[in-house]
């Protein structure tokens, strides 16, 4: 299995010389352009003007196709506000890809939207047009509603550990000439419904930033975790990531996992992890969002989970109210930085 990964810009290009060591095991790169609305509101650790930002950008991703690791634009906003079929958003977009195609050429294009997939596939047919993690496809019959839209489909995080659900799909997929998609490290909590609320407001981000704001919004698994690190094995029982000791799981029905890394701290740890199937450390460094900070001094160790960990949760019956294996293990992986609780 290889791994689409997604680009930031760190001090002396660190996470782009990781990616092209790791070129073998790496099959895409994933990007946002300019102000266009995208599913994440950080993509630089450094303070760069946007035309220092660009030509850097520029610098690297012509690196990475001269390496033959695909490009991937995410046009991946939950909305696109009072623009949604606006001529300047067509625009932009059509900019974009010219763009980025002049630059390095581009392989396909991630987005949330029916109308901006379709304008892709009438007037770019070479482009492969993806549906996005953000869009939550949770039931086959979505896929099958959009079929004529998109190429590929990204599994709704949901759907991660209930592998009889990924083999049927994964059949559907094959018979109709569709690509299906995973996203591996994500720290979103299943069936969170304020996902759909955090997600708009990282869409309107610079608009909320203009505003004379009274509140902080604090996503509800943060909320959550904070208030008894304890009990918070919640994030073992409800996540969706999958570790890197568990993707052998997965590799029947995917060719390329997703690995959130645009606004981790540290995107190589992230990626040697995958790429070696294994991570001695604190779990939670290799989720986005991570939780490390806050549950500091308290860690997961991962190497304290059960072996079979990933084939537990992935083919449990989820009657989690009836059953103490998430909690038992929880308490187990928990552990203080000098020792354990």
């Amino acid at each position: 299995m290889q791994f689409s990964v997604g680009y930031q810009q760190d001090e002396r290009a660190r996470w782009a010389d990781t990616i092209l060591r790791f070129r073998q095991d790496v099959a895409e790169i994933y990007f946002p352009w300019g102000d266009l609305p995208n599913g994440r509101a950080r993509t630089t650790q450094l303070s760069l003007s946007p035309e220092e930002y660009k030509a850097r950008f520029q610098e690297e991703i012509r690196a990475f196709a001269a390496a033959g690791i695909r490009r991937n634009l995410l046009l991946n906003g939950m909305c696109y506000g009072a623009m949604s079929l606006s001529a300047e958003l067509f625009s932009a977009i059509d900019q974009a890809i010219t763009e980025i195609g002049e630059m390095a050429g581009l392989q396909s294009v991630t987005t949330t939207s029916p109308v901006i997939a379709e304008h892709i596939k009438k007037h770019y047919p070479e482009i492969e047009v993806r549906a996005s993690v953000n869009m939550d496809i949770s039931d086959l019959k979505s896929m099958q509603y959009l079929a004529a839209t998109f190429d590929s489909f990204y599994i709704g995080r949901t759907i991660n550990r209930q592998m009889d659900e990924i083999a049927r799909w994964k059949e559907w997929a094959d018979e109709n000439g569709k690509g299906l998609h995973i996203l591996f490290n994500s720290g979103c909590l299943s069936h969170c419904p304020a996902h759909v609320f955090h997600d708009n407001l990282v869409s309107h981000e610079r608009e909320i930033a203009r505003q004379d704001n009274a509140v902080e919004f604090h996503a509800l698994c943060r909320q959550q975790m904070g208030k008894d690190k304890e009990g918070s094995y919640l994030l073992i029982g409800d996540g969706s990531f999958v570790r890197p000791e568990d993707i052998s799981l997965y590799e029947p029905y995917f060719s390329v996992g997703k690995l959130a890394t645009r606004s981790n701290v540290n995107p190589s740890r992230v990626l040697s992890a995958y790429v070696r199937r294994k991570h001695y450390g604190n779990l939670l460094d290799l989720l986005e969002p991570d939780y490390a900070a806050q549950f500091y001094p308290l860690i997961v160790d991962n190497q304290a989970l059960p072996q079979d960990f990933g084939f537990h949760v992935s083919h449990c019956d989820h009657h989690c109210l009836q059953c103490g294996y998430c909690k038992r293990i929880w308490n187990q992986a928990l552990k203080h930085t000098g020792g354990m609780i």
